[in-house]
């Protein structure tokens, strides 16, 4: 205990010492610690002055010599300092920040969009702002995309060269090749400037799209969506949407809408054909788009082994959606690979032979999917602490003991995106992205228990310590210190996760970031590589995005590569039940614990809310690549997903809803148990000896065909080629819209892709913003000429080293204290 404590004590203090980049900031000096030396020769020297090297006669000449020369040794010693001074702080190396404007060239690049889809807009006026920007100064044009292919990312990174000051002519809709986001990113990196144009169509036009899911278990009931679009004019229009012999949809509407449906459906495929239709007569400029075709495949029920040594009202409430076999052990199950998920059902370590355990890892590693009940006779109530059983698992068991969960101590880092991009607006109200996340930054603070340590990055194309790992009892400097945090410079992500994960460097305990962003980043595969990094040196990365810009796909990546959870701010109170005191009321105390999602982002918890309490549960960890879907209200995991081998594997810790967990059953909660089993059984069709996996597609696309058959497969529409053992590949190009069958799997085909999304899309004014760009209304030249002036001009941070001056002032105090010895022995 004594031992744990100093080593405590000793970490506490280690942490506390401010590092080398911190001094440097303050002190405006490289290498700072070198004026430790400074003071160690300067106590050298004055024992040197001091110390006489004359022998002396006697007691008498040697007391007036030393008043002689008394002056004169004063005179040294303080001239001495100066020349060490000026040297120790010249190695030292201060240095200063100059504000240079530097002139580039002047002129700019207009990048216009001719694809199909942009005929709706004004094609002539790129060339007609060409003509007049080339009144003032060099204009070239440059065309993005043409024809059915909006592959406005890779347009804009051909023939650039960095310093580009670029204007688009475009409606920003990509469809095709690199993200525009992360094109626009890269530029700002080479000093590009991205401006463009607000756009009123000139014709108008009418679509209808339909959305949802392309397979499905029988029993579920699926929800469809269609999007009826409308570019220019608003006009009345009807809607029908049919589900083979069934009309879904049957209504009229005015401008952009949505549409929604819903139905429980047989086994086989289903067609849906969506049609919209204008009531009054006018432009319609791609009738093509007015039909929009849809497959949906809805399966058998999935086999699954239940092993279970007891009768199971889990059991009884999931038969219609799933075909169940239960035994009481595992040797019920003579062929388990007809199965496609074994669920065991609260089983102790002792229900679970050697033999029982190699055909589970077999089973799953192999592509089938396990759940795991607790209860009264599973996980820390069954033995499998430290047990085999427990390798394959998402979870470790704990004890219930709540004193070993105090005893590790909890150390976060919050690391602060204050890039140019953070300075885009966060809503209309006119709040920013940058102070949004400040206040966020400084909210988390009241969502950390009182003993931990935090410490907090900031970071933009490079990385800064702004306050290292301190006890949380000094949170009024912490806050400080971030409400001073200003935006500006480029975005790199990888160098703040880096950074941050540099301050863990010899930290022990449980090590978190807390990563608030817009997930807008210069390389996003660079701040993954550093999510791994950070998990192999234990760190768990939770995200949260600011703004409705943010590019939420990194942010989730980032996060799940550690084992953490992305959130969006009005979620980030869940970060209070991973690192905060739970607060007992009657939803939360030792015999009645509420039930909270806590990764909203994955296909088990996508959506849902859950309003449950929980009466009990077994005590487990996470193991840092498994994630933590629903836990308690004080943290306690409940359910667990990892992936292991090809299969998936659930942990839940708590039981089937006989005793404790009754009301996850209930019609308000029990979607989320359906979509664990669904996602633990990942392919469902995967046993079938036939198979065809087709997806729907588009005109001008061809459509991959994957045929599982022990012979080669014929078809008029597609050949075949052999990729695998029993698996056949082809590609079909259709040319026409409608349903097209192979050996009795239906794909839909639709109008060219290029059409289907239209209109001018918002996402680009925020990436435009990103790159320090301006968006301009078309008859606004002087805007652009003005704007084109300005960034012509860029001011550079340019550092100044101060060594020589130093130098040059100890070369003159020396020369000045030679020229008043020699004058002194003259007299």
């Amino acid at each position: 205990m004594i031992h744990e404590t100093i080593t405590g004590m000793w970490e506490s203090v280690v942490s506390s010492i401010p590092s080398l980049e911190m001094i440097s900031q303050y002190t405006h000096l490289k290498y700072p610690y070198v004026l430790l030396l400074f003071i160690i020769l300067i106590i050298a020297v004055i024992i040197l002055i001091r110390k006489n090297f004359i022998t002396f006669k006697d007691n008498d000449e040697k007391k007036q010599y030393l008043r002689k020369k008394r002056w004169l040794r004063i005179f040294v010693m303080f001239t001495r300092f100066i020349i060490l001074a000026c040297i120790f702080i010249a190695i030292a190396t201060p240095f200063t920040f100059e504000e240079k404007i530097v002139t580039g060239d002047l002129s700019i690049m207009l990048m216009a969009d001719n694809s199909t889809s942009f005929e709706l807009y004004d094609k002539s006026l790129a060339g007609t702002l060409k003509e007049q920007l080339e009144m003032s100064f060099p204009a070239q044009l440059k065309y993005l995309a043409v024809g059915d292919r909006s592959a406005l990312g890779d347009g804009l990174l051909s023939g650039l060269k960095g310093d580009d000051n670029i204007l688009l002519v475009t409606d920003g809709q990509n469809n095709q090749g690199k993200s525009l986001r992360d094109v626009a990113l890269f530029l700002a990196n080479l000093n590009a400037t991205i401006n463009a144009l607000y756009l009123d169509p000139v014709h108008d036009d009418t679509n209808i799209v339909i959305r949802g899911l392309d397979k499905a278990v029988r029993g579920t009931e699926l929800t469809f969506v269609a999007r009826v679009t409308q570019v220019g004019q608003e006009k009345p229009y009807h809607v029908k949407i049919t589900m083979g012999n069934k009309v879904m949809v049957d209504e009229n509407g005015v401008g952009s809408q949505t549409f929604r449906f819903s139905r429980k459906m047989g086994e086989g495929y289903h067609k849906i054909e969506g049609e919209v239709t204008l009531l009054e007569e006018g432009e319609d400029h791609f009738p093509e788009n007015n039909m929009y075709y849809r497959t949906i495949e809805i399966l058998e029920r999935p086999k699954i082994f239940m092993w279970s040594q007891k009768e199971s009202y889990f059991y009884d409430f999931m038969i219609d959606l799933f075909h169940f076999a239960r035994e009481d052990n595992l040797a019920g199950a003579e062929e388990l690979n007809d199965h496609v998920a074994v669920m065991m059902n609260d089983l102790s370590i002792n229900d679970i032979t050697g033999a029982d355990y190699e055909r589970l890892v077999d089973f799953v590693l192999n592509g089938s999917g396990l759940i795991v009940y607790g209860g009264k006779n599973a996980y820390d109530l069954g033995g499998y602490r430290n047990s085999l059983f427990e390798t394959i698992l998402p979870v470790n068991t704990k004890s219930a003991d709540p004193e070993e969960a105090r005893k590790e101590k909890i150390n976060v880092i919050l690391l602060l995106d204050i890039s140019d991009s953070t300075g885009g607006y966060f809503n209309a109200e006119g709040d920013l992205k940058v102070d949004v996340e400040k206040s966020l930054a400084i909210s988390v603070l009241d969502f950390i228990k009182e003993d931990s340590q935090v410490g907090v990055v900031a970071f933009n194309a490079d990385a800064y310590v702004v306050a290292p790992l301190t006890p949380l009892s000094a949170r009024y400097d912490i806050e400080e210190r971030i409400s001073r945090l200003r935006d500006g410079g480029g975005t790199d992500i990888e160098a703040g996760i880096n950074k941050a994960a540099e301050v863990f460097s010899g930290v022990s305990g449980s090590n978190s970031i807390i990563l608030i962003s817009d997930g807008v980043t210069s390389s996003p595969s660079g701040a993954l590589a550093a999510a791994e990094r950070a998990k192999r040196q234990g760190i768990n990365i939770f995200t949260v995005g600011v703004g409705g810009d943010t590019d939420e796909l990194t942010l989730k990546n980032i996060a799940s590569i550690t084992g953490g959870h992305y959130y969006r701010p009005t979620q980030s109170q869940r970060l209070k039940i991973i690192f905060g005191e739970p607060e007992e009321d009657d939803m939360c105390n030792e015999d009645r614990k509420k039930a909270v999602i806590m990764e909203p982002n994955h296909f088990i918890t996508d959506g849902l809310e859950v309003n449950a309490v929980l009466t009990g549960h077994n005590h487990v960890a996470p193991k840092s690549t498994a994630t933590v879907l629903l836990a308690t209200c004080d943290g306690k995991p409940i359910i667990t997903a990892w992936r292991y081998g090809l299969g998936r594997v659930v942990s839940v810790s708590t039981d089937d809803g006989s005793g404790w967990s009754g009301e996850l059953l209930n019609a308000e909660n029990s979607e989320i148990i359906t979509r664990m089993i669904n996602w633990a059984i990942g392919d469902p069709t995967r046993n079938r000896d036939f198979d065809v996996d087709v997806n729907d597609g588009n005109i001008g696309d061809p459509i991959r065909v994957v045929v599982k058959s022990k012979d080669r497969p014929e078809s008029d529409l597609v050949q075949f080629k052999q990729i695998d053992e029993l698996h056949y590949e082809g590609y079909f190009s259709p040319s026409e819209p409608g349903f097209y069958d192979f050996f009795g799997s239906v794909a839909a085909v639709n109008y060219k892709k290029e059409l289907e999304k239209i209109g001018f899309n918002n996402d680009l004014i925020g990436l435009v913003k990103a790159t320090g760009g301006e968006m301009f209304e078309p008859e606004d030249l002087q805007g652009m000429i003005n704007k084109t002036k300005s960034v012509s001009k860029r001011t550079e941070s340019v550092e100044n080293t101060l060594r020589w001056p130093l130098l040059a002032i100890a070369m003159l105090v020396f020369l000045l204290e030679i020229a008043v010895r020699r004058i002194t022995e003259m007299w």
